[in-house]
């Protein structure tokens, strides 16, 4: 009986039906209120609707009728992931782990958490365990991708990318990440087309379509050129680590005039060319991208290069 409804429930979500799935949840629950699988079912429900509190309450009834349950852990993991509460994640990641040491998804959740923290070779570790269980998942296959871009082995990067497109069954999520690795290594065309691939299959997402408005800008020869002078300055960065960051300060100070070179016939005209390429892109599709949220890192990035800048004008006009 459960699968037949379970079933059922599945398809209405699939459709994003999500008011009826919700509804005949909740029935199958009050048919069987001890039957953990009901919770779980509910709580993904909710995760696919994207009211990441609800999921989390749900996934941890579950887990109150059966501690063993395999879906309300792996919704809890993945639930706890979006929210950013990573001290819970961190644990509810380990408990899950501890019971399905074979679940490659989490292996995957933890590899994007150490990214997040710069912790590059630990995520290439796990992504790699993710793959021992997934061998031709499409989504791990592209975020391996990524990871070897990011360690600078463009070659290898390329073939997963191959391999990922090969496996995906119109997953957007795939082409989303494939499409910013590609970006990032410096193919746009590649990168555009599979942005519009994502924003194709998917075309109410918001990250799908803005990527694509981000990809499209690549078109116009000025903003490219920019931009790859940018993308190498990022690639030093990474690669030097905090040693970059002495360097620079030092040439700021020795060499004032070449930063303000820098500033004057890089910056200025890159971010210049972004805005009116983005413009430009708009106004062909008929969209209008909505308002980035400023993160609290970004807002400090933006304000201790500002101080920069200052102190760098302030140093120019009273040398």
């Amino acid at each position: 009986m459960f699968s037949i409804y379970e079933e059922r429930i599945r398809k209405l979500t699939d459709w994003k039906n999500y008011s009826q799935a919700t509804k005949e949840a909740h029935a199958l629950i009050a048919s069987d209120p001890e039957d953990a699988r009901s919770y779980s079912l509910l709580a993904r429900i909710y995760a696919d609707k994207g009211d990441f509190p609800a999921a989390v309450h749900f996934s941890k009834e579950a887990l109150r009728k059966d501690p063993e349950d395999f879906t309300g852990h792996l919704i809890l993991v993945m639930v706890l992931f979006n929210l950013g509460e990573w001290k819970a994640f961190d644990a509810a990641a380990e408990s899950a782990l501890h019971l399905y040491p074979d679940t490659a998804h989490l292996y995957y959740l933890k590899a994007m958490r150490a990214l997040q923290k710069n912790k590059g070779k630990k995520a290439l570790g796990l992504m790699e365990i993710a793959l021992v269980h997934e061998t031709e998942d499409a989504t791990y296959l592209a975020a391996y991708s990524n990871l070897l871009l990011l360690f600078g082995k463009k070659k290898k990067s390329k073939e997963y990318e191959q391999m990922a497109l090969k496996s995906n069954e119109d997953n957007p999520y795939v082409y989303y990440t494939l499409a910013n690795t590609a970006f990032n290594r410096g193919d746009f065309k590649q990168a555009r087309e599979l942005s519009r691939s994502a924003a194709a299959i998917d075309p109410d997402d918001q990250d799908y379509r803005e990527q694509y408005l981000e990809m499209l800008k690549t078109d116009y020869a000025l903003y490219r050129f920019l931009l790859r002078i940018l993308q190498t300055h990022s690639f030093i960065r990474r690669k030097a680590g905090i040693l970059f960051w002495p360097v620079f300060l030092f040439f700021f100070i020795v060499f004032n005039p070449l930063f303000w070179l820098y500033v004057i016939v890089i910056l200025v005209p890159y971010y210049i060319t972004s805005f009116t390429a983005g413009k430009l892109v708009s106004r062909r599709l008929g969209y209008k991208k909505a308002k980035p949220e400023i993160s609290r890192g970004k807002a400090v990035a933006a304000a201790m290069f500002a101080a920069l800048v200052l102190t760098g004008l302030f140093a120019a006009i009273f040398r």
